[in-house]
């Protein structure tokens, strides 16, 4: 099941970051996080009792990478992994290799 992320209206009309799963048929899933994959059931479960409508983005990366190193085989590293971000700007951002390097190191 493909997942999209992309801007939606809130009901006063503001831009919000929104996250959608998409299954075959058609039918869509919002969600604040989830995972598809390999273990996506446990890497789900660890999304939900993690993430929140007001988590920040350093704490919505780290929780990302965290759930990564959950499932992933062999090691989590700035040079097999990217991170996008979604900004309620609009502003889309792949964080560079050193970026992502910060966080993987905050997260040891």
């Amino acid at each position: 099941m493909p997942s999209l992320g992309g801007l939606d209206k809130d009901e006063n009309g503001n831009d919000v970051p929104m996250l959608y799963q998409i299954d075959p048929s058609g039918t869509f899933f919002p969600w604040r996080a989830t995972a598809i994959g390999k273990n996506y059931t446990n890497a789900k479960s660890f999304l939900e009792k993690r993430v929140t409508e007001d988590i920040t983005l350093e704490d919505a990366i780290h929780n990302a990478l965290l759930t990564l190193r959950e499932g992933f085989e062999g090691e989590v590293n700035s040079g097999n992994i990217e991170v996008g971000v979604l900004r309620k700007d609009g502003g889309f951002k792949v964080l560079s290799k050193d970026e992502l390097q910060d966080y993987l190191d905050e997260a040891n």
